[in-house]
């Protein structure tokens, strides 16, 4: 176990036209961490190449302390190596959890934050960064990192926080395990017996809907794919998803109120084909999702959206081997997120 200190240095981007306020000064943050080095003892910890599993706690000046204030964050993180020579590193690190910030969107005491429509929301960090050993227990790192502040749509507005920054840190481990202690089983064989499986899930989302202060409507999204397992810890997915968006049906309904209700239906629908990524952390999946849409319905973003979800998969049962989970999720298109969902599912 290690503990990790970094410095963030950078600026909010302005990723939309329509955000009101002026960023006046940089953007900063301080960041503690606690990581656990895996050496191996589990299969699973060898095929991803010795991750570190951790969790994170942070505070962020967003820029504008009068309008957008300052973030305090927990995240859990995974460190994932890219590159491991004997004294260098190159790693990839992802972290998404809660943050707490400090100003929010407000009608009459602060009506240009029109990026955060809510105190609680959550938080994507990641990192690229490169470091140097100075000793068995004490590393020092460089790299560059992008953390995004939204509440999914849950409260209005929500174009969200994108910040761009630099990132310098060291990590010190008491009783650092040399890497040439790491255990490998070589009769842990790459290709699983069961290359081919299926898996669906089902989902909710709740998206306060057209204006600030309005009516929160459910979302109901349904999944179905094909899995493909390159090996134990990683497999690709694609298939097909369906949303029923619900604020969207009585939007049009209020607009149009002769419409028929097969149109209603029809407009408040989603349509989707997407392809999905997931790599597998013991219980743990982290599921990286691109989609299309087949069928638009209305009041939709864009043409292509993506989703970052964390998956918890209990213990397989049954004849075929099933193993439910639970999920949650960001779903984006580009740099805004639409709804964070909530759900659980089968993979077979």
């Amino acid at each position: 176990m290690g503990i990790e200190s970094n410095i963030h240095i950078g600026n909010l981007i302005k990723h939309k036209s329509e955000i009101e306020f002026d960023v006046n000064s940089p953007s900063w943050g301080m960041e503690l961490g606690f990581k656990f080095q895996t050496y191996g003892k589990q299969h699973w910890q060898q095929y991803q190449r010795y991750p570190q599993m951790g969790i994170s706690m942070g505070y962020f000046n967003l820029g504008n302390k009068d309008v957008i204030g300052s973030a305090f964050a927990i995240f859990p993180t995974g460190t994932f190596s890219i590159m491991r020579r004997k004294r260098g590193y190159i790693q990839f690190q992802l972290g998404t959890g809660l943050a707490y910030l400090t100003k929010s969107y407000d009608p009459n005491s602060n009506p240009s934050n029109n990026a955060i429509g809510s105190k609680i929301n959550n938080i994507t960090a990641l990192r690229f960064d490169g470091g140097y050993k100075l000793n068995k227990n004490t590393n020092i790192h460089l790299g560059v990192g992008f953390t995004h502040f939204s509440n999914g749509g849950s409260q209005k507005p929500n174009l969200g926080i994108n910040i761009i920054s630099g990132v310098v840190g060291i990590k010190y481990t008491p009783n650092a395990v040399p890497q040439e202690e790491y255990i490998f089983d070589e009769e842990f064989l790459n290709v699983p017996q069961k290359r081919w499986g299926f898996q669906m899930h089902f989902d909710m989302a709740y998206k306060e809907f057209a204006t600030y202060g309005g009516p929160r409507y459910p979302i109901y999204i349904g999944s179905l794919g094909t899995v493909f397992h390159f090996n134990a810890v990683n497999r690709m997915v694609f298939g097909f998803e369906a949303e029923y968006n619900v604020g969207v049906y009585h939007y049009i309904d209020h607009l149009f109120s002769d419409k028929p209700t097969s149109e209603l239906n029809k407009a408040a629908s989603r349509f989707m084909f997407f392809v999905a990524d997931e790599i597998m952390l013991g219980k743990f999946g982290i599921y990286l999702q691109l989609g299309i849409y087949i069928h638009k319905g209305e009041a939709t973003p864009g043409l292509i959206y993506n989703k970052l979800s964390l998956r918890y998969y209990l213990p397989p049962v049954g004849k075929p081997a099933t193993q439910f989970f639970a999920l949650v999720y960001l779903k984006n298109h580009t740099s805004v997120a639409e709804y964070i969902g909530f759900g659980f599912g089968a993979h077979l």
